[in-house]
């Protein structure tokens, strides 16, 4: 991967929010492909700008939550980052007539 995707991604989240160890980003694996990236925004503003830089660099991306079940479906061919929703914790807006969070 390259560096000035992997340094845009970093001003965009914080470099304590942007894993690229290898040793760490196994924990992401699916089926024994791991990801170069796992980038965690912690805001719907950083989320866009997160998923706008990496469609431009044209990166597979896989969005992780809890990553109970990640495992089924469809395997994936390639994925370059993982953008987990760890840091998305709080509730911004419900709607509890559509049951919608």
């Amino acid at each position: 991967m390259k560096d000035a995707i992997l340094k845009r991604l970093e001003e965009i989240v914080g470099g304590d929010n942007l894993i690229t160890e290898t040793r760490l980003l196994s924990r992401h694996s699916v089926d024994g492909i791991a990801p170069d990236a796992v980038v965690a925004p912690g805001s719907v503003q950083e989320m866009a700008h997160v998923v706008r830089a990496v469609a431009e660099d044209n990166l597979a991306t896989v969005v992780w939550g809890g990553g109970t079940k990640i495992g089924i479906g469809h395997r994936p061919e390639r994925m370059d980052i993982v953008l987990s929703t760890l840091r998305l914790d709080k509730v911004i807006d419900m709607d509890t007539a559509n049951l919608t969070v």
